[in-house]
């Protein structure tokens, strides 16, 4: 989610408008993604967490593209004259975030800094093997009382079972689940 006022009213902002950089750009672009997008050197992609699992983001340009479309619209409505000036900066950093070699300076800007660079990361590790991503929550076995939960962005699930949570826990004895759990937990002591 974009906080648009706290955004329009930095000096990052101000400064964009004037120079149209890409690096105030990018410094813009890591205030709002730093919690919820990632680069992975590993992997070469980009991926952003939607609450719940890490997702691939398929077009990181098209993603800058939406949020400083975003942010002029908003800046435009907000204010309700310009002088010629500010008119002709606003337009002349619309044409330059619709140019796609640009977005993509902004993009290789973004991917390095330290907020979102990740050289590596395991995705739906070891670290979570005593539990199960189902399509909106966690099905967590490592205690002796099974638990639903959400999941956490530290981790770093991305594949998910096509269950959901009430499907589990109204089911009595969910048949397909159980069929499924056995076939891949041949330990019976793990479905105790």
């Amino acid at each position: 989610m974009i906080d648009h006022k706290k955004i329009t009213d930095s000096e990052d902002w101000e400064h964009f408008i004037q120079d149209q950089g890409t690096k105030t750009a990018a410094n813009i672009a890591v205030e709002i993604l730093k919690d919820c997008f990632i680069f992975v050197e590993s992997d070469k992609k980009h991926y952003y967490y939607n609450g719940h699992i890490w997702v691939r983001e398929p077009d990181p340009r098209g993603l800058v593209f939406n949020i400083f479309s975003s942010l002029l619209k908003y800046h435009t409505e907000r204010c309700s004259e310009y002088d010629d000036y500010t008119i002709r900066l606003l337009e002349k950093t619309m044409q330059k975030i619709e140019q796609y070699r640009f977005r993509s300076e902004i993009v290789l800007d973004l991917s390095s800094s330290p907020e979102i660079f990740r050289p590596d990361v395991l995705f739906d590790s070891p670290s979570i093997r005593e539990t199960l991503t189902l399509q909106d929550g966690v099905l967590d076995f490592s205690t002796k009382q099974v638990k639903f939960r959400k999941s956490t962005q530290a981790e770093y699930r991305r594949d998910v079972l096509p269950y959901k949570v009430d499907d589990i826990k109204n089911a009595g004895t969910p048949e397909k689940f159980m069929t499924f759990m056995n076939d891949n937990f041949k330990d019976p002591e793990t479905m105790q």
